[in-house]
């Protein structure tokens, strides 16, 4: 599940750069976090559920902010939910230009592993027009779809979320004649190969 919150920039103590080091966290997010964090108070809490990855008891959660790639990292004796630190493979504040009180959309992909499921199918949370390989693109709310690594859903993050199919499910009877309830089931449809 991609969870969308907007937060603020703020000034940090400078201290997670030494943790930071020390973990070595680069062999497990596939990229080699720079110095600095980017710290940021969301508008409201963010309960972010199993995390992705857990270093030396620092829980990590992958995330993106505008086209960077990102995690947000925990500390064992942090307990927030309002406020995270995100570590990334360029310094946030110089990449897009931020400085403190700046105001920043960050997706983070969140419980059940804290990773869309490989094959995922996205859909257009509402409609925009767009420019794709310089042709003007309609996308329609709702209606179209892409695959995840789709350059519509690398460049708009924030304007898809997961397709989920609801499918009926019928309760198993005890006795001939006896009526059943039918119950909804949701569930993320994954791309299979043909």
């Amino acid at each position: 599940m991609i969870v969308s919150r907007r937060g603020t920039v703020g000034a940090g103590a400078g201290r997670a750069t030494g943790y930071i080091s020390r973990l070595d966290l680069g062999p497990v997010v596939g990229w080699p976090p720079v110095p600095g964090t980017l710290n940021v108070r969301f508008d409201q809490p963010v309960r972010l559920g199993e995390p992705r990855w857990v270093v030396d008891s620092h829980r990590l959660w992958l995330a993106q902010v505008a086209h960077v790639p990102a995690a947000i990292i925990r500390w064992p004796w942090d307990r927030r939910v309002w406020s995270y630190e995100l570590i990334g493979p360029v310094r946030f504040r110089d990449e897009l230009g931020l400085a403190d009180g700046h105001t920043i959309n960050v997706h983070i992909w969140a419980g059940e592993g804290a990773i869309m499921p490989e094959g995922t199918i996205w859909v257009a949370k509402r409609s925009f027009a767009t420019v794709v390989d310089g042709k003007k693109v309609m996308v329609k709310g709702g209606k179209t779809r892409v695959r995840e690594g789709h350059q519509l859903l690398a460049e708009n993050p924030d304007r898809f979320e997961p397709l989920t199919v609801h499918f009926d499910v019928e309760q198993t009877t005890a006795a001939p004649g006896e009526r059943r309830k039918v119950t909804r089931k949701k569930t993320t449809v994954k791309q299979t190969d043909v």
